[in-house]
């Protein structure tokens, strides 16, 4: 054999380049799947962490925000203010700061 002759064929080459190629498609379109369901997924956990974010500055800012009605922003109306349960009174107004940088 030398350098420029062809060398012999590989015997049953093409059917497993064939099962090679279809199984490599058929992986990338797994990964695809579950990139899409990944990518879903930390969407609405991103969302629900804004969310419980935006819940939390407005609890502690005192306004109460129901789900899905904008907030008037000349409302006074605080959380305080819509407590009637005098335990939940209590915690919130022991977790509201003072002036003194402490809580109350």
């Amino acid at each position: 054999m030398s350098l420029f002759t062809k060398p012999p064929p590989i015997p049953d080459l093409a059917p497993r380049l064939e099962k090679l190629e279809r199984a490599m498609k058929a992986l990338e379109l797994d990964w695809e799947e579950y990139f899409e369901r990944f990518r879903r997924l930390l969407a609405r956990l991103s969302k629900r962490a804004a969310d419980d974010e935006r819940r939390a500055n407005d609890a502690i800012s005192g306004h109460v925000r129901a789900p899905g009605v904008p907030q008037d922003p000349r409302s006074t109306t605080t959380l305080g203010d819509r407590i009637t349960n005098p335990l939940a009174r209590r915690l919130l107004q022991s977790s509201v700061p003072n002036d003194n940088g402490g809580t109350e």
